[in-house]
């Protein structure tokens, strides 16, 4: 079964019921609260995330986080970040962006 939403309030007086009856369900978030994934690549890997982060706030994004991939077995830090946009009127400015630090 399926269950859709129009407005916050509604989502959460369908899933206040459903958890008063007991009956098991889950939500998937609307695409409005997904952030955007960004992958950038070849930058070197003592970069900091925070450096990242500043530069994108400084071109009027609205950064959610910024991570450094790692290497599955050893842990060590990769060359490639990746980096959460909220979405704003703008966030589409991104692709069009040739430098992506400062």
């Amino acid at each position: 079964m399926h269950g859709f939403t129009n407005s916050s309030k509604d989502r959460y007086e369908f899933t206040d019921y459903l958890d008063n009856q007991k009956i098991r369900h889950y939500v998937v978030p609307s695409s409005a609260e997904k952030p955007i994934k960004i992958v950038i690549k070849e930058l070197p890997r003592h970069t900091e995330t925070e450096e990242i982060k500043e530069g994108r706030i400084k071109k009027a994004f609205n950064v959610a986080k910024v991570i450094q991939l790692r290497r599955f077995r050893d842990k060590k830090p990769l060359d490639i970040f990746q980096v959460h946009l909220l979405k704003s009127e703008n966030v589409k400015d991104i692709y069009s962006l040739d430098n992506l630090i400062t």
